[in-house]
């Protein structure tokens, strides 16, 4: 959706040799590039000198040069790979940076953007930009008024000729690639772009229903924004018709930029959607929107109208309207009241507060149709959290689409009298809380025999003898990792260098870092790394410093990659060292007391000390370590089912499927 927005940009400081635009970042943004939380973001500016410094401050938060983060994220290794830039990006954005000092940076965006979509719809065989520009305006036959002016306004334009030039070495199926990356460079030139961006499950949501539609649908959109939700719709259903309306100018010329690079074309039109509908006569198969919000941008009530006007016989109009949209009071009350009596609305899908969105609390998801029968008796409604997994979008889709509720959970079926005797109120969570007594009992009961076989079972394991400590014995003689090294016990390996194009989204997987610490995966091709890779055997012990402290993994696979600023530790003589035991010392207390220089970064390995001890004592050691493992396992799951239960309890309390045995003592 869109209300358009204030720019603001940051003056370069002119650090940088090569003149380049210097786009404003803050912490936050900086996180959403690189893909990580905003503390993780603040930890890298406390330990590493290296990190950008700001270069000013917008609204009283400091700013950092987006090309700074970007540079510094790609040396380090911390770049995601969905922002590897391709190879043609690289000199288109030389090129921008040659244009810079004669163009404003909103220009030269709509410029690039042209330029890249002119690319993606002429074809790899298009080299000149005139021959370009011409066929493809001749083909479009102005079916795409907008698209046509814009190339209209740009491709004449001395600056395109030299941004062709850049263009030209991108592969058409690279142009998404470059559009992104471009639109994540423009987020920068705003605060945050609320006004024209919808959260990412939304766009889930719009992709699964598309892909619901047949042959050559219609797909409308007349809050269009940055046009995500036809985007993923036209992934979902290729063949589909995109149509969209936005009050914005520049806003609604992105979208079809956008889309166009892509791959798909849109006929998107400038003007509010409420006052003057360019699409007046438009029947949609499916229309999707998330209206604007303001003072001026009509109710809510508004755009359900209008969106259901716009919805051929058999197909479905989805708003994504505020929470307050289903128990507002006053005229928008009798507006629900008759959009219920209608039987207009098949479904009404509450969805929780998506992180990063602070305007706006909650939201509701209407799903409006005119009814096949004479007229609808029941709406659905159902609970969907804002990062919902995909497989819980689509059955929650499901359920309230084709009245699967059986199982749901979060889905319940509700008579339209009965809504309508509730004044019109429509409130999932009120209706789920008194539905479903028997399924809520059953949970109960299931999990609580659950919760009792954990507490059980870890009695048991609590009876066995745990450790004792008798004071002060004689030491152990004390060796270190040098020493066993030098002995031909062990070797220590350092980790593969890779740079940031080297990752792929399929391949040998790798050993990182952040995956030490968090179990996100990565992957390269073997073949194709520049340095020769270090694999893994099975009892390696792979070691990292992470914010926590030290971290080493014990391997249990061969031929996994080593990455970069990780060592591996590779036992010989197992018989003289368990490497079971030596992984937990690496990730112990003892070895982070071996981390060096000013921000505790490094790790003297093989400088860490540890006891030698004989093959009955390390055997007694394994064993006691894994009794308590496994204490420390079953607690976390009996917390976890604990604080299930609670959530349960209360529910089954109140839906009265529960019943508390008082003793009678008490009402």
């Amino acid at each position: 959706m869109s209300d358009g927005g204030n720019v603001t940009t940051v003056k370069d400081t002119g650090t940088h040799s090569t003149p380049r635009p210097v786009v404003g970042m803050t912490l936050s943004e900086v996180a959403e590039l690189a893909q990580v939380s905003r503390a993780a973001v603040s930890n890298w500016r406390q330990r590493y000198e290296g990190f950008p410094m700001p270069v000013g401050t917008v609204g009283g938060r400091e700013v950092f040069a987006h090309v700074d983060i970007e540079d510094w994220l790609q040396d380090t290794g911390r770049m995601p790979a969905r922002r590897d830039a391709v190879a043609g990006l690289a000199h288109l954005g030389r090129a921008v940076a040659e244009l810079r000092h004669d163009h404003d940076e909103q220009e030269l965006f709509e410029l690039a953007g042209a330029v890249v979509a002119l690319r993606a719809i002429a074809g790899p065989n298009a080299t000149t930009l005139s021959g370009a520009a011409d066929r493809v305006i001749a083909d479009l036959d102005g079916a795409y008024p907008l698209l046509d002016k814009i190339f209209a306004d740009s491709l004449g334009h001395a600056a395109a000729t030299r941004m062709w030039q850049a263009a030209v070495t991108l592969q058409p199926d690279e142009c998404s690639v470059a559009i992104e990356s471009m639109l994540a460079w423009r987020s920068g030139l705003a605060s945050r772009l609320d006004d024209v961006q919808s959260p990412a499950n939304f766009h889930n949501i719009a992709g699964y229903l598309a892909g619901r539609l047949e042959g050559h649908s219609k797909v409308y959109d007349p809050a269009v924004g940055e046009g995500g939700f036809l985007l993923e719709c036209a992934k979902a259903s290729p063949r589909c018709a995109l149509f969209g309306q936005d009050v914005n100018e520049a806003v609604a010329r992105l979208a079809v930029l956008r889309l166009a690079a892509h791959g798909y074309l849109a006929d998107i039109r400038v003007g509010s959607s409420l006052a003057r509908a360019e699409f007046g006569n438009l029947r949609a198969d499916l229309v999707i929107t998330e209206p604007p919000r303001g003072s001026n941008s009509g109710s809510s009530f508004d755009w359900l109208e209008l969106a259901l006007a716009h919805v051929v016989g058999d197909g479905s109009a989805v708003v994504f309207g505020p929470a307050s949209s289903m128990t507002s009071t006053g005229a928008e009350s009798r507006r629900r009241f008759e959009l219920l009596r209608r039987g207009d609305v098949a479904a009404v899908v509450a969805l929780s507060r998506p992180r990063g969105r602070s305007r706006h609390d909650d939201f509701a998801m209407w799903v409006l149709n005119r009814s096949a029968e004479s007229r609808r008796h029941e709406v659905h409604l159902a609970v969907l959290p804002a990062h919902a997994a995909d497989s819980d979008v689509r059955s929650t889709i499901d359920a309230v689409l084709l009245g699967a509720v059986e199982g749901g959970g979060a889905v319940v079926t509700v008579s339209i009298l009965d809504l309508l005797d509730q004044d019109a109120s429509i409130t999932p969570q009120r209706w789920l809380a008194h539905s479903g007594s028997e399924e809520v009992h059953e949970r109960f009961e299931a999990m609580r025999n659950r919760l009792d076989t954990v507490l059980r079972s870890i009695q048991q394991l609590g009876s066995l003898q745990l450790p004792r400590i008798d004071g002060a014995s004689s030491m152990s003689s004390l060796t270190n990792i040098a020493s066993l090294k030098s002995r031909g016990i062990l070797r220590v390996i350092g980790g593969t260098r890779i740079s940031p194009d080297e990752y792929r989204d399929e391949g040998t997987e790798v050993v990182t870092l952040a995956g030490l610490g968090n179990g996100s995966r990565r992957f390269v091709d073997v073949e194709s790394l520049r340095q020769r890779p270090v694999l893994t055997k099975a009892g390696d012990i792979v070691v990292g410093v992470r914010q926590s402290g030290p971290k080493a993994l014990l391997i249990k696979h061969d031929g996994l990659v080593v990455g970069p600023g990780l060592h591996v530790v590779r036992v010989t003589k197992p018989d003289l060292v368990h490497p079971a035991l030596l992984a937990k010392l690496l990730s112990s207390r003892h070895a982070a007391a071996f981390l060096q220089g000013a921000s505790a970064s490094r790790l003297d390995l093989t400088g860490i000390t540890l006891a030698a001890l004989d093959d009955v004592t390390s055997a007694e050691l394994e064993r006691r370590l894994r009794q308590l493992e496994a204490i420390r396992d079953a607690s976390r799951l009996a917390a976890n089912l604990a604080e299930q239960l609670e959530q349960e309890l209360i529910t089954g309390v109140m839906a009265g499927a529960v019943r508390l045995n008082t003793g009678g003592s008490r009402p």
